[in-house]
Parts: structure tokens; C-alpha cells; sequence
């Protein structure tokens, strides 16, 4: 392999952003249900807002894993059971005015 300096030897980086991780779930979760997620990516959507709407409308599980301003959120609560409800798993989480509760499996 050649090289052009010294220089172009090493490790590359790259920068990902929030709006870029909400792409990610969507293609990771295409024909797939989503329930564990990377640190980084937690991170990232906890800062965005925009990002974690888009999100969560392609892997709603993604809302027990939020912060705990973000799960208190109205908006964002009716998108998550919206998505539930899409993904046609609405059996598995128990919902009050304010509040989403993971049901039990067993």
C-alpha cells in the first residue's frame, strides 16, 4: 500500500450527530424491533429533541432508555404509544395520562 506522507497513516474518525443517529435506528430497525442501544447514541438523542422524535417513531422502546425530562414529556409520550401502536405492540407497554410503563413479560 502506498502512501502519499507520513501523514495519511493513523486512525480515521467520524463525527456523528443526533439527526444522523435517527437515520441509523431507521435503518437498523427495518423489519427489526429494536431494544438495546448504543451509549453513544442514548447521548446524543438525550440532547436533540427533533432526533428523538424521529426516533422513536421507527423504535419506540427507545423512550425507557431517555432521560427522565424527556419521558415526562406529553408530546413525546403520545408519539411513543402512536408507534406502539403502529408496530403493532401496544400489548406490551401500560399507559396513564403522564406515564408509560413497561408490561411485565412473565
Amino acid at each position: 500500500m502506498k502512501y502519499k506522507s507520513l501523514d495519511d497513516v493513523g486512525n480515521s474518525t467520524k463525527i456523528v450527530f443526533a439527526s444522523d443517529v435517527a437515520e441509523y435506528i431507521r435503518v437498523l430497525s427495518y423489519h427489526n424491533w429494536i431494544t438495546k442501544f448504543p451509549k453513544m447514541f442514548l447521548e446524543l438523542l438525550n440532547d436533540d429533541y427533533d432526533a428523538t422524535l424521529k426516533a422513536i417513531k421507527y423504535a419506540p422502546s427507545l423512550y425507557f432508555h431517555l432521560n427522565s425530562e424527556f419521558q415526562k414529556d406529553k408530546h413525546l409520550i403520545k408519539t411513543t404509544i402512536n408507534a406502539y401502536y403502529k408496530h403493532k405492540k401496544i400489548h406490551e407497554i401500560i399507559f396513564d395520562n403522564y406515564k408509560i410503563v413497561k408490561r411485565n413479560p412473565y
